[in-house]
Parts: C-alpha cells; structure tokens; sequence
C-alpha cells in the first residue's frame, strides 16, 4: 500500500513493522481534546458552576498549547526538512498537495511515515473508503486561531446565563469541527460545516 496509509488504529500497514503515523496521531488528538471536554463541562455538577467553567478554559488552553507543538513540529518536518524556508524554489514541496503525491508515490512507506503531515485512515474498507488526513500552512494558521478564539471565549464568558453546561458544550464542539476541518480535508467535515 502507499505510504501514509494506517489501520484504524493508527498502526502502518504493508510494511510489517507497525510504525505509528505520529502526524495523524497529533492531529486526531488536537481535534479530539474538545470533545473529550465538551462531555466533561457538560456533565459538570449544576452546585459546582466554576468547576465546568475550569474544565472548558483547561480544554481550550490544552488544544492551543497542542496546536501550537504541532506548528513547532510541523515548521521543522515539513518546511526545514524540504528545504522551504532555505530556497522559494522548494515552496511547493511544502504544499499538501505535494505531499500527498509524493507520500502515494513511495516505494518503502517506512520512510517518512511520521514527518509528512499527511495520512489516510482505512474507514468502510467495505465501500473502499478512507478517511484523510493532512495539515498545511492554511490549516496550521486556523488551528491556532480557532483555538486562541475558543480560549478567549471560554475565558471571558465564565458563567453564561441559561443552560452554562449546554453553552459550554456547545463552545467545544463547535471548536472540535472547526480543529477537524483543518486537519481532516474530507468533504463531510466541510458539508458540516455548511450546515
């Protein structure tokens, strides 16, 4: 199979080593942290209102800190790595695009597994399906901002009138979609989107 291919596990297939997608692995961890506190700050106990307000700022603050690791680690796989900030003659090496081309045209998909920012999850092997992954400059700019938004947000509004767990929850879900559109470039997330 070509490189940047993993099971539903995150385990490589094809080679027989099982070497982690890395890259995949940051990226479904930085869309899945603000699910994982939306059921937290949702279920927060109604007598303890600050304790859900803790749990939406800590979740916003941990994707922020996550995105910004996954810029500092990109910077170095993707652009220094292909020679990008050296040489604009390299600049479309750094493209998705590219990457994706170059990470399905490897021989040995053992190489750069961890270092491409690119990815395709087996999802409905039945129908030929395959969830894809991948981060870009753009996608790299939106994380951060997505995230810096929700922990201002989080931040300023700390007791919400109304329903305070709903409201919080609703804040980290919407931020869940928005981190998963810019690592996952799927139609479905960008159909979500429009809804």
């Amino acid at each position: 199979p070509p490189h940047g291919r993993v099971n539903a596990s995150g385990v490589s297939q094809g080679t027989g080593e099982g070497m982690e997608e890395l890259d995949v692995i940051w990226m479904a961890i930085l869309a899945g942290t603000p699910l994982v506190g939306a059921l937290l700050a949702g279920l927060a106990p109604r007598k303890w209102p600050d304790l859900g307000a803790w749990i939406t700022v800590l979740s916003t603050a941990l994707s922020l800190s996550l995105a910004i690791a996954i810029l500092i680690q990109y910077r170095y796989d993707t652009l220094e790595q292909l020679g990008v900030l050296n040489d604009i003659e390299f600049r479309h090496k750094g493209s998705l695009d590219f990457r994706s081309w170059a990470a399905d045209r490897k021989p040995d998909p053992a190489v750069e597994q961890s270092t491409d920012w690119v990815g395709r999850t087996a999802w409905l092997n039945q129908f030929g399906l395959e969830w894809l992954w991948g981060m870009d400059g753009v996608g790299m700019a939106c994380a951060l901002a997505i995230s810096a938004c929700a922990l201002s947000i989080a931040a300023v509004v700390w007791r919400p009138a109304g329903e305070p767990g709903f409201w919080r929850a609703t804040l980290l879900c919407l931020e869940a979609v928005l981190l998963a559109a810019c690592t996952q470039p799927n139609l479905f997330f960008l159909g979500l989107l429009m809804l």
